[in-house]
C-alpha cells in the first residue's frame, strides 16, 4: 500500500525563501499554512467542478454530458480532509477508510 502522494519539487524557490524568514527570527507557519490551505483546496475541489482547471488532463464527461466528479454516495471522503503544519512542512491527510473497490491497484 501506499503512503500518499509524494511532490518533488525541480525548482526550489520556497526553501530559500523559508530559511530567509528564519534568519530575521519570522515564523514560516503563515508561509506553510497557506501552501498547506491552498493544497487542501485544490484536493478538496477534485470532488466538485470546482476543481476542474487544476486536473493534470481533462476527465472524460459522464454519459449526460455534466462534468466528472469525484463522487460518493457517503460524503464523508471529500469533507475529512485534515492539514497539519508546522514550521517546515504541511501534511494534508483524510483517515477515511475507502473500501477496496475504490483504491488504486499498486
Amino acid at each position: 500500500m501506499s503512503d500518499g502522494l509524494q511532490v518533488t519539487i525541480t525548482n526550489d524557490t520556497v526553501t530559500p525563501a523559508l530559511a530567509r524568514l528564519k534568519a530575521l527570527g519570522r515564523s514560516t507557519r503563515p508561509v506553510v499554512l497557506a501552501m498547506g490551505n491552498t493544497l487542501q483546496s485544490i484536493t478538496e475541489g477534485n470532488f466538485n467542478t470546482a476543481g476542474a482547471a487544476f486536473r493534470p488532463s481533462v476527465w472524460k464527461e459522464k454519459r449526460d454530458g455534466s462534468p466528472s466528479i469525484l463522487q460518493s454516495r457517503n460524503p464523508l471522503l471529500s469533507r475529512s480532509f485534515h492539514l497539519e503544519i508546522n514550521e517546515d512542512s504541511a501534511r494534508l491527510s483524510n483517515p477515511t477508510p475507502t473500501p477496496p473497490s475504490t483504491s488504486f491497484k499498486d
